[in-house]
């Protein structure tokens, strides 16, 4: 088990709540996102950069899980990344990007569940 902070802010200043979420994750590193995506994933989908770099210096282990989701209806996998799947697909700065790959260089070469590589040369 690994515990994660999470927390909504209204701003990049101002933390509104937080709590604790115990996510439980296979050997593999991933999270069902309907069940609890990490901080990390939370914050690059909500395109807070400059949260999401200093979350990354604080919290490292979170570059290496997978986060995925399951259909509902067929509970085959929908869609499956890591962060640095999730940081261009949602257009993250530079220093986003730089800074996942610094922390995961291994990310580059590692396919998301449709086998795409999140960095081609």
């Amino acid at each position: 088990m690994v515990f994660f902070d999470v927390f909504s802010k209204a701003d990049d200043q101002s933390i509104v709540s937080s709590r604790s979420v115990m996510t439980k994750h296979k050997a593999d590193g991933g999270v069902n996102y309907d069940l609890g995506a990490t901080v990390l994933y939370k914050l690059i989908e909500q395109r807070k950069w400059a949260q999401t770099v200093e979350h990354m210096k604080e919290y490292q282990e979170e570059v290496k899980i997978w986060v995925y989701r399951i259909d509902g209806k067929t509970k085959k996998t929908r869609w499956r990344m890591l962060p640095l799947h999730a940081a261009i697909l949602f257009h993250a700065s530079p220093e986003v990007i730089k800074g996942l790959i610094e922390s995961y260089p291994e990310a580059v070469k590692l396919g998301d569940d449709r086998k795409m590589v999140p960095v081609r040369n």
